[in-house]
């Protein structure tokens, strides 16, 4: 191996619990509460729709990707998984077994017919329970069909089914091994998009999901179940009204439902109203500028939204934004988390971010990106933990911060060591708080950083990564506590014996280090894997 390779990953390795992050958070909203930090995300999301598709580039490209979306993220993992999706019509399957008799399989396909492409999925991932008799199981069956054709429109359906049992571990002192949450999930998605003759741009889409959860906890004959069902459409509607100008209008409709057996129920509709335009100033200047008209709930909002992006110089951009909206709007998010939340009466929140970006692309492939970032949200969402004597489990319930404040710098950058190494990292500084009040906001780290390496090099290939989230506080559920800081490691070793057959071995917390994510719940630590992968 090339020296970078291995002083890049003597630096990152090691074992510094200090620091953290995960995939390109939020710098404006992060929450890290109660997931089991070794858990897969493979069955939260099975119908995944991108729903800003169709979307036209800007006339020069992006010199470097913008934030993610101002959502709040947990801390989970990204799938931890040998992913090599086929590229063309083929099938690859792959089995692998490990420790704490963890076993996966995952067999994919992709095929194309008279222009249509279609793609299915089948997974199976398991694992013992770690101080619980209740074992990990994911399961998750998918599938796509995709089509284009004359008048240059696009088509694609997805569907999905998918079952995901975890348990539900208590603090050291008050452990609850039969304690378990199993979710059933069904999606169906459908998208497209198309050229009209008179030269505008139309895209649609719509989709269904549901959920049923079911909570047990057998040692006190506790069962619970929930149900959720999402529905959302909606459509844009682009047409250039000058050479420099592109008028954009949009409305999308979002409802959910989420009732529990014999017990409350929580609904809303959203609704979102759009009319923007995306202006060229000058050949390096661009603006886009409208208004937004947002409802939810009992709460309505007419805002602006303002996005400019200026270049100047070959390697430098500049951009400006501030928007609003209307949060609290997934009751999946909210209810339904990878642990379990005791109902509590929903409210909108109301967002404000604004944030300026500088980005700066280097000759040889480098990119950096410093971002400074307010974030308001009245009635924002702060969860606390709460042991439950009648249910036997520790429960996370939640309150509103009636003014949340997240401000601070996000730092990040992508380096092109050699032709064989990437070096991918991300920091952010913020200080999450209510301003009414005075007091941090739980869970909320202050400092995050985001380490990936990868090194390909023939036939030989390593995945390294590391997160982590330091400086954080909790609350049981009025008294605060230092749930103390969060620091993971993964690898992924990989070797292609042939073109068609690969070995490859992962380890999930390599230092056996992720002991804490949620306050005193103990994390099972280091699990190992080997497999095979073939493609036919």
């Amino acid at each position: 191996m090339r020296w970078h390779f291995l002083l890049a990953i003597a630096l990152a390795a090691a074992p510094f619990p200090g620091w953290a992050a995960k995939n390109a958070y939020d710098m404006g909203q992060v929450q890290v509460v109660g997931k089991d930090a070794q858990s897969g995300d493979l069955a939260r999301e099975p119908a995944e729709v991108e729903l800003e598709m169709g979307e036209k580039s800007m006339p020069l490209p992006e010199i470097f990707p913008e934030a993610p979306s101002r959502e709040t993220r947990t801390l989970e993992e990204k799938p931890f998984v040998v992913d090599q999706r086929p590229r063309q019509d083929e099938v690859s399957v792959f089995f692998g077994a490990g420790t704490r008799g963890s076993t996966e399989f995952r067999g994919q396909a992709k095929g194309s017919y008279q222009g249509y492409v279609g793609e299915a999925t089948v997974l199976r991932e398991a694992r013992d329970g770690y101080r619980s008799h209740i074992d990990d199981r994911h399961t998750v069956l998918a599938g796509k069909v995709s089509t284009s054709g004359e008048g240059s429109y696009q088509l694609t359906l997805s569907g999905a089914l998918g079952t995901d049992e975890f348990a539900q571990r208590g603090p050291r002192r008050t452990p609850s091994p039969f304690a378990g949450i199993e979710d059933e999930t069904r999606g169906f998605a459908v998208k497209g998009n198309s050229t009209l003759s008179d030269g505008a741009f139309f895209s649609a889409y719509a989709r269904v999901e549901s959920v049923n959860r079911t909570t047990t906890n057998r040692f006190v004959g506790f069962q619970e179940d929930a149900d959720l069902l999402s529905t959302s459409v909606g459509a844009e509607y682009r047409r250039n009204l000058k050479p420099t100008v592109t008028g954009r209008l949009g409305l999308d409709l979002q409802r959910d439902n989420y009732e529990i057996s014999g017990g409350p129920s929580q609904r809303f509709t959203k609704r979102t109203a759009s009319a923007l335009a995306d202006i060229e100033l000058a050949k390096t200047t661009f603006l886009t500028a409208g208004v937004r008209d947002i409802s939810l709930m009992e709460d309505s909002r007419f805002s602006p939204l303002v996005r400019l992006d200026h270049r100047w110089g070959k390697p430098w951009q500049f951009i400006l934004s501030y928007e609003e909206d209307l949060g609290n709007d997934s009751l999946r998010q909210v209810y339904l988390p990878r642990r379990y939340v005791a109902f509590n009466p929903l409210r909108a929140s109301h967002v404000r971010r604004t944030a300026g970006r500088v980005n700066y692309r280097a000759a040889n492939g480098t990119l950096l990106g410093a971002e400074l970032f307010r974030v308001r949200e009245d009635e924002a969402i702060e969860y606390l933990d709460r042991w439950d004597v009648g249910r036997n489990l520790l429960t996370s319930t939640f309150r509103f911060a009636s003014e949340a404040r997240r401000a601070g710098l996000r730092l990040s950058g992508t380096f092109k060591l050699d032709k064989n190494f990437d070096l991918n990292a991300a920091a952010t500084f913020q200080n999450p708080k209510d301003d009414r009040t005075g007091a941090r906001l739980s869970y909320e780290a202050k400092r995050l950083l985001d380490i990936g390496l990868t090194y390909n090099e023939g036939a030989f290939h390593v995945d390294f990564t590391r997160h982590a989230a330091s400086d954080r506080i909790a609350y049981i559920p009025a008294v605060q506590v230092d749930p103390g800081d969060y620091s993971r490691a993964d690898l992924v070793f990989r070797y292609d014996f042939k073109k068609h057959l690969k070995a490859y071995v992962k380890i999930r917390d390599l230092y056996d280090e992720a002991k804490s994510l949620r306050y005193d719940v103990p994390e099972e630590g280091r699990v190992t894997l080997a497999g095979l992968e073939a493609t036919f």
